[in-house]
């Protein structure tokens, strides 16, 4: 389970998800590929999809602290 307080488990757009990892919706894509992980259709991510993104690819690292 995610204990970071800073992310939300919620709906996110594609481009939206993309800049949260600071990458490309391009690279996001090819790591969710590469992991196995639906690529959905629409431009949103469901609560589901982004809890098991963030299981495989980790917290987005816009989120640490310096």
């Amino acid at each position: 389970m995610i204990t970071d307080e800073k992310f939300v488990i919620k709906s996110y757009g594609k481009s939206e998800l993309a800049a949260l990892y600071g990458w490309h919706m391009k690279t996001l894509k090819r790591k969710m590929l590469y992991y196995g992980l639906e690529w959905p259709s629409d431009n949103v991510f469901t609560p589901k999809q982004v809890a098991q993104i963030v299981e495989k690819l980790g917290i987005p690292f816009s989120l640490f602290e310096d």
